[in-house]
């Protein structure tokens, strides 16, 4: 931004969330969802009560097209959904989704929501200059889930799985 200021360089930063969505490659979503449907308890250490924001892929692509139209150099704009989550809030949305009935929590297990940040980010920036709205969950958490239910979009992600189970294990964090 500094050199936006300095120089007049043209720049826009986008602040993002976890984003979740149909092609999911750091796996973030169907490690929860894997983990519902074989009633493995979904780490909650050190993020239990924290609330946070997800994005919908769709919408990330939707918000860098309005940045290309609009140019809003000069902004950070935080690229969020609306809603405010806890990891055990959204655990049991893709549950009902499921229909897994008492999905199980482990707080001395790490998780891998979120990964980026524990925080709630304000979108009203990028509501405002874009014109970006973001999709509720209530309408992208269906697709998505329905798309990892295929055998051959649920293979994709398995070893990536699996990598970030190993890595979210061996954090310190």
């Amino acid at each position: 931004m500094s050199a936006h200021e300095k120089y007049k360089i043209p720049i826009s930063i986008l602040r993002l969330p976890d984003v979740i969505g149909e092609f999911d490659n750091r796996g973030r979503h169907l490690g929860i969802q894997s983990s519902l449907l074989r009633d493995i308890p979904i780490g909650t250490k050190k993020v239990a009560n924290k609330k946070f924001s997800l994005v919908y892929a769709r919408d990330v692509v939707t918000a860098i097209n309005k940045c290309i139209r609009e140019k809003p150099f000069g902004h950070i704009l935080n690229i969020a959904g609306d809603e405010e989550f806890t990891l055990k809030d959204y655990a049991n949305m893709v549950a009902k989704e499921l229909n897994v009935k008492n999905p199980k929590f482990d707080k001395s297990k790490q998780s891998l929501l979120p990964s980026t940040m524990a925080a709630v980010l304000d979108n009203y920036k990028a509501k405002s200059i874009l014109g970006w709205l973001p999709t509720p969950a209530s309408e992208w958490l269906p697709k998505v889930v329905a798309w990892n239910m295929e055998h051959e979009n649920m293979q994709y992600t398995s070893n990536i799985i699996q990598q970030q189970i190993k890595e979210a294990e061996n954090r310190d964090d």
